[in-house]
């Protein structure tokens, strides 16, 4: 019998505790439907979808999207939920990139985490809250041999493994380089924001996901400090006039936490396994 509730107090906690291992939302889209379906925030010039008998790119499955050669060409969706405001306090967002080293006419591919007042998309509020991987080649005066990192357009890096970005409020750390190179590239960013405490951490990731490229951590002092409240959108392409080749996108992937206090189910859980506990250490003496 003893044997038995220490089994069944093991598995009590372990129910109460998994919960904050397993993501919230996760979402993968590999665009199989054909169609660029929930992709419908801030879209502008020519994303379609197709497959490799079309001339696309395609990592895995039949379909994949390709970012059109106009000036302006994007797309978004938004993953809280609209009925209760859920955003986004921790979280990933990834994608498979296909960068074919365009580099007449330019390139401008980026993979950009925004905040959900980002989703009615205008000049006036893009840039109000974004973080960013990016491949691009633009007239900005950027670089075409390595791929960078923005946070909020104020600073962008240059992922050389040597330069650093300087931002009132912030910290960043330099990871190894990210030379561009032909092919499908992995693109992960990910940001972790403590409200209470007033500090957060974003994270730059080009291929490996052990380790960033980039990292910076940020706290309350911060100019966009207030931009970190909700995140909510992820938007591909780009957001600058400038004509650029095709790009292709495969795989995207996005993963938040929106509760980061245990949910009611977990702390009774929790409360049963400790009740237990406490039940069989009373009995032992």
């Amino acid at each position: 019998m003893k044997k038995i509730l220490v089994a069944l107090t093991v598995v009590a906690m372990a129910l109460a505790i998994a919960p904050a291992y397993a993501w919230d939302l996760e979402v993968l889209d590999g665009f199989e439907s054909g169609n660029l379906g929930a992709w419908n925030i801030g879209a502008w010039g020519t994303f379609s979808v197709g497959t490799a008998a079309q001339g696309y790119q395609v990592r895995t499955g039949y379909w994949s999207a390709r970012q059109g050669n106009s000036t302006v060409d994007r797309i978004g969706r938004n993953f809280n939920n609209n009925s209760q405001q859920f955003y986004f306090k921790e979280g990933q967002a990834e994608a498979w990139v296909y960068d074919d080293m365009t580099f007449s006419p330019n390139d401008d591919l980026r993979l950009g985490v925004v905040t959900s007042k980002c989703t009615s998309w205008t000049a006036t509020n893009s840039p109000a809250g974004y973080i960013t991987g990016a491949i691009t080649n633009t007239s900005t005066g950027w670089g075409s041999t390595d791929y960078y990192c923005l946070m909020w357009s104020y600073t962008y890096a240059k992922l050389d493994g040597v330069t650093a970005p300087t931002f009132a409020g912030t910290t960043w750390t330099v990871g190894s380089a990210a030379p561009r190179s032909l092919g499908w590239h992995r693109w992960r960013v990910t940001w972790s924001f403590d409200y209470g405490a007033g500090v957060g951490t974003i994270k730059w990731y080009v291929d490996s996901t052990l380790a960033p490229k980039m990292t910076m951590t940020m706290d309350n002092t911060c100019a966009r400090w207030a931009n970190t409240s909700t995140p909510a959108t992820l938007i591909l392409g780009n957001w600058s006039a400038v004509a650029h080749g095709y790009n292709y996108v495969d795989d995207v992937a996005w993963r938040g936490n929106w509760n980061m206090v245990p949910e009611p189910t977990s702390l009774l859980a929790l409360g049963a396994g400790l009740f237990g506990l406490a039940g069989f250490i009373r009995r032992r003496r």
